[in-house]
C-alpha cells in the first residue's frame, strides 16, 4: 500500500491523516491539530512526491481512536495480558507490536507513564496528538507495518485508563523484580498490597503471576500461589506485608510510581475520604453519610527516612500532595513537627485547611491513615565503616562498599564539604595491580621522612575508630612549599580532589568544624589553614579553635550540648584522621602531644613530580578503593579487634626517654595502618614481601625522627619553657628589668632590661621584676607571672597554669634553684636591698641556656 491509497483508506475509516516529513514523525504543516488538511489537499500534495510519511490525528477528529504506545520490551511482552483486546495492531521489526489502537467513548486524557529515571513505559496518546502509522519509514529506517489490521477495540476511558495504569505497573516491577533470594518476599508483599487495594485473589494471582514471568523468576507459578494465600490471609485478619515490605525490597522510587498508578483516585480510609475535592470527615447521621471537608488538598507520607549521623538517628517524614490534578511540591517534614501541620503553610497559597476547631487533628490522622504502608529506609549522614545485615561497608559520597564491591540499597548523604569523598568502584585484578605499582614506586612526591608521616595518615585515616587513632597530623611551613597541594593530591584515595582543595579551613567555626571531623569518619579530614592571624584577637580565637579541635581528636570526646528543654544531647567526638596545615606550630605542650609535627622547608616538595600526579591522579583513586575494598574483606572474617592486636603487636624504633608519653602511641597507629597497606600491595601482586618489609623498615625509622622532632616541640612547649622564654622576651624588649641585690645595675644590665644614656648612666626600663647574682634569677611572683601571662595574651596565647603549678614544672625541668630557705610552696625567702623577699629562684645557667646566651655543651 502506497502512502496515497493509505490517505484514502484511512480516510474511509473516518479517521483524518496528516502528512509527515520523510523519514520523521514531525508533521508537514503547522496548525495540524486545529485546522487539519482536507483529504483533497492531501492528495493534491502527494502528486509527484512519495517520500511523505503518514500520520493519523487521534481522538474526536478520528472518531474517538487512541493510540497505546508501548516504549518498553516489558510493557509490550505483558500487553497482550492487561490492554482490552484490539485487532488494529502495528510496529517495526525492533519494536513489534508496539501500538495498539482502540476506539473509546469518551475519549480519554493523553497520558505518558515514566519511570524513576526518566524514561517512557508507555504512553496514552488521544486528543490534540498524532501517531506515526504505516506505511511510514521510522527514522531509524526500519519500516512501520500493520501487525493486525482489522477493527479497534471499543473501550471506555476508565478502562483504558485503568488497564493502561497496570500494564505500566506491571512493566516497571518487572524491570526491577528482585534477585533470587528475595522475590517470594516481592511477590508477598505485592499481593498483600493489592488485596489491600480491594483486588480480588484471583486478579491479584494473575498479576503476581505475570510479574514475575516478565521479571525472569523461574518460579513464577510458585509466587502466584503464595498471592493468592496472602489474599486469603487478609480475609481472616492475619497481618501481610505491603508497599513497605517491597519499598525495602525495590528501590522506592519504584514503589511510589507503582502506588500512584495503581490505587484508585478517590480513596476512602477510615472516616476520610481522598479525592480530587480534597480531604473529607465522612461522619454518620439519620440522613446517611455527610462529608465534611477538611482540605482542599490530599497529602500522604510518600516515605519515613531516618537520618543516621552514628550519635542521633532522627525520623523525616517526606511528604507529598496534590491540589486536584496539580501535584505540589515534596516536603520533608521532621517527625518532631509533623503532627502541628504547620508545613502545610509551605504549599501556600494553593493548599488550604478550612477553618475548624479539629480540622488540624483531622488531617493529621487521615494523613497518617492513608500512609500506614508509607515505606521506611535508612540514610547515613557521615562516612567510614558501619556494619550492616553481618557485613562491614565503608560509607561514602556514592553509597557504600564492601568486600565484594559496591553494596545495593544502601543511602548516603553527606554535607556538600564531604561530597568529593565518593569511591570509585574497584578496577579488576590487573588494573588494580599496575596502580598499586605506580603508587607504591611513583608517589613520593616529597622527602622520604615527610611522605611516611603524610601517605601513613592516609592509609590509616580508614582505620581511624577501628585503631582508636587518637591524634592530627600538623603539616607545618611557610606559604608557598605545597603543604595543601600534597595533602589534597592524597585525599584522592578516596575520593576526587583537584589540587589544593580542602574540605575545611580554621575560617570555620569550631562548633563546624568538631561536626565536620565527627561526620567524616574514617577518612583523612584536611583542614587548612588559610591565612595566619592578622590580630591579637584573630589569634586568639585561632589558637581556641586549633585547641579545641585537637584535644578533642586526642580525648575523642565532643563537647556536651543541652537543648532548650534542658535534656542533654549527643556529643560529636572526631572519628576522622585530621591533617592540619599551616604556617605556624602549635603552642602548648598538651596540644602538641596530641599530634604529629611534619615540617616542611625547601626542597621538601619536588615540583615536577607533583605536577605530574595532579594531572593524572587516577592510579590513587583506584588504590583507593581497592584497599578499602580489601580492608573490608579483613573486618569480614576477623573484626576489629584483629587490627587493635596488630597495632599493639608491633615492633616501634626505640624512642629517646622524655617524650610525651602519646607519641609511642602514635607511631604505633601510624605504622599499623603502613603495614596494612604493605599487606595490601603484596597481595595484589604489585609489590614483593622483601620490597614491602624494606619499606616498612624506612617508614619506622620515618616516623620515629618525626615523633623525636614532636617530642621536642612538646619540651619547647612545657610551660616552664614558655614562662621562661616569655621572662627573656620581656627582657630584651624592656618591658621589664631586673636589678643586682644591691639594687643596683648587675654586670650585664644592657642584657636585663637597662639602658644606658649618654653620659654613660645605666637606668632600668619597664616594671622590676626581681633581683640577679652569679647563680640565681630572684622573681618577685605576682608581678613576673602577670607580666609573662600579659605577653603571652597579645601573642594569642593563653597561659592558664597556678602558681602553684608552675613552680613544681620549673622544679622538674630543673630551673629552680636549691636554697635553704625555700617555704612549703617551692619559692625561696632572699635578702636584697636590705629587705626580706620571696621569691622564685631560678638557676641561671639554666634560664640563660634556655635564652639561648650559653652553649650546653660548655656548660
Amino acid at each position: 500500500m502506497t502512502v496515497r491509497d493509505a490517505v484514502v483508506a484511512y480516510a474511509q475509516r473516518g479517521w483524518q491523516p496528516l502528512l509527515l516529513r520523510p523519514r520523521d514523525k514531525r508533521p508537514l504543516d503547522g496548525g495540524w491539530a486545529s485546522a487539519p488538511p482536507t483529504v483533497d489537499v492531501l492528495l493534491t500534495r502527494l502528486d509527484g512526491c512519495t517520500d511523505f510519511n503518514l500520520g493519523v490525528l487521534l481522538g474526536a477528529p478520528s472518531g474517538g481512536l487512541v493510540d497505546v504506545d508501548l516504549d518498553s520490551p516489558e510493557a509490550r511482552a505483558l500487553a497482550a495480558r492487561l490492554l482490552p483486546p484490539t485487532k488494529l495492531v502495528f510496529g517495526r521489526p525492533s519494536a513489534p507490536a508496539s501500538h495498539w489502537l482502540y476506539q473509546a467513548d469518551p475519549v480519554p486524557e493523553s497520558r505518558a507513564y515514566h519511570a524513576p529515571d526518566g524514561r517512557v513505559l508507555l504512553e496514552l496518546r488521544a486528543d490534540r496528538h498524532q501517531t506515526m502509522v504505516p506505511p511510514s519509514v521510522h527514522p531509524c529506517g526500519e519500516p512501520v507495518r500493520w501487525e493486525c489490521d482489522g477493527e479497534p477495540g471499543r473501550v471506555t476511558a476508565e478502562e483504558l485508563h485503568q488497564a493502561c495504569a497496570r500494564l505500566a505497573a506491571a512493566a516497571l516491577l518487572a524491570r526491577h523484580w528482585p534477585a533470587p533470594g528475595s522475590r517470594q518476599e516481592a511477590a508477598l508483599a505485592l499481593a498483600g498490597a493489592l488485596g489491600r487495594l480491594g483486588w480480588p485473589a484471583r486478579a491479584v494471582e494473575e498479576y503476581v503471576l505475570l510479574v514475575a514471568e516478565a521479571g525472569g523468576d523461574e518460579e513464577a507459578r510458585k509466587r502466584a500461589a503464595a498471592a493468592r494465600d496472602t489474599v486469603a490471609k487478609q480475609q481472616t485478619g492475619e497481618p501481610t506485608t505491603g508497599w513497605r515490605r517491597l519499598a525495602e525490597l525495590l528501590d522506592p522510587s519504584v514503589v511510589r510510581c507503582v502506588r500512584r498508578w495503581l490505587e484508585p483516585a478517590q480513596r476512602r480510609v477510615g472516616p476520610y475520604q481522598f479525592g480530587s475535592s480534597g480531604i473529607a470527615y465522612i461522619r454518620e447521621t439519620e440522613h446517611g453519610h455527610e462529608a465534611r471537608p477538611l482540605a482542599n488538598f490530599t497529602a500522604e507520607i510518600e516515605e519515613a527516612i531516618v537520618t543516621d549521623d552514628g550519635a542521633e538517628p532522627r525520623r523525616v517524614f517526606v511528604v507529598t500532595g496534590r491540589v486536584g490534578d496539580t501535584p505540589l511540591p515534596p516536603l520533608r517534614v521532621p517527625a518532631e513537627r509533623f503532627a502541628a501541620l504547620a508545613w502545610t503553610a509551605e504549599w501556600a497559597p494553593r493548599a488550604v485547611l478550612y477553618a475548624g476547631q479539629t480540622t488540624r487533628d483531622r488531617v493529621r490522622e487521615a494523613i497518617q491513615l492513608v500512609s500506614l504502608d508509607a515505606p521506611e529506609r535508612v540514610i547515613y549522614t557521615h562516612t567510614g565503616w558501619r556494619q550492616v545485615g553481618g557485613r562491614w561497608l565503608y560509607l561514602h559520597a556514592g553509597g557504600a562498599l564492601g568486600a565484594d564491591g559496591p553494596a545495593e540499597g544502601i543511602s548516603v548523604e553527606l554535607p556538600q564539604e564531604l561530597a568529593r569523598y565518593r569511591l570509585v568502584e574497584p578496577p579488576d585484578a590487573e588494573t588494580l595491580r599496575a596502580a598499586v605499582a605506580t603508587v607504591w614506586h611513583e608517589l613520593p612526591t616529597v622527602a622520604p621522612t615527610v611522605y611516611a608521616a603524610l601517605f601513613g595518615a592516609a592509609v590509616t585515616a580508614p582505620l581511624a575508630t577501628v585503631l582508636d587513632v587518637d591524634a592530627a597530623v600538623w603539616v607545618a611551613g611557610a606559604t608557598g612549599l605545597f603543604k595543601t597541594s600534597v595533602v589534597s593530591l592524597l585525599l584522592n584515595l578516596y575520593g576526587e580532589f583537584p589540587p589544593t582543595t580542602a574540605p575545611a579551613g580554621f575560617e570555620s567555626t569550631a562548633n563546624y568544624l568538631e561536626k565536620l571531623a565527627f561526620l567524616a569518619k574514617d577518612l583523612p579530614l584536611l583542614i587548612d589553614d588559610v591565612r595566619p592571624p592578622q590580630s591579637v584577637s584573630e589569634a586568639a580565637e585561632w589558637r581556641r579553635k586549633v585547641e579545641r579541635l585537637v584535644r578533642a581528636v586526642g580525648n575523642r570526646t565532643g563537647r556536651g550540648r543541652m537543648a532548650g528543654d534542658t535534656t542533654l544531647q549527643g556529643a560529636y567526638p572526631p572519628r576522622a584522621l585530621v591533617i592540619v596545615t599551616g604556617e605556624d606550630e602549635l603552642a602548648g605542650s598538651s596540644t602538641i602531644g596530641r599530634t604529629l609535627l611534619v615540617r616542611f622547608e625547601l626542597g621538601t616538595v619536588d615540583p615536577q613530580a607533583l605536577g605530574r600526579w595532579q594531572r593524572d591522579p587516577v592510579p590513587l583513586r583506584f588504590t583507593g578503593a581497592g584497599y578499602v575494598r580489601w580492608l573490608a574483606g579483613l573486618l569480614d572474617r576477623h573484626g576489629p579487634a584483629r587490627f587493635r592486636a596488630l597495632r599493639d603487636g608491633l615492633t616501634i624504633p626505640e624512642l629517646p626517654s622524655g617524650l610525651h608519653p602519646r607519641l609511642a602511641s602514635t607511631l604505633r597507629q601510624l605504622l599499623a595502618g603502613w603495614t596494612l597497606y604493605a599487606w595490601f600491595a603484596t597481595e595484589t601482586g604489585a609489590v614483593s614481601e622483601a620490597a614491602a618489609n624494606r619499606r616498612l623498615d624506612e617508614v619506622a625509622a620515618s616516623l620515629a625522627e618525626h615523633a623525636v622532632a614532636t617530642g621536642e616541640e612538646v619540651r619547647a612547649q612545657r610551660p616552664s619553657h614558655r614562662f621562661v622564654q616569655a621572662l627573656g622576651d620581656l627582657l630584651a624588649s624592656r618591658r621589664a628589668s631586673l636589678a643586682g641585690r644591691d639594687g643596683k645595675p648587675p654586670p650585664d644590665a644592657e642584657s636585663l632590661g637597662w639602658v644606658a644614656l649618654d653620659g654613660g648612666t645605666l637606668v632600668p626600663r619597664g616594671e622590676r621584676v626581681g633581683w640577679v647574682d652569679e647563680d640565681g634569677l630572684y622573681l618577685i611572683p605576682s608581678t613576673a607571672r602577670a607580666l609573662v601571662g600579659r605577653l603571652l595574651r597579645e601573642s594569642g596565647e593563653v597561659f592558664a597554669i597556678s602558681s602553684r603549678r608552675l613552680l613544681e614544672e620549673l622544679e622538674r625541668d630543673g630551673y629552680l634553684l636549691p636554697t635553704s630557705h625555700r617555704g612549703p610552696t617551692r619559692a625561696a625567702v632572699i635578702k636584697a636591698e636590705g629587705k626580706t623577699w620571696r621569691v622564685w629562684a631560678l638557676r641561671r645557667l639554666a634560664v640563660e641556656r634556655q635564652w639561648g646566651h650559653k652553649d650546653p655543651e660548655g656548660a
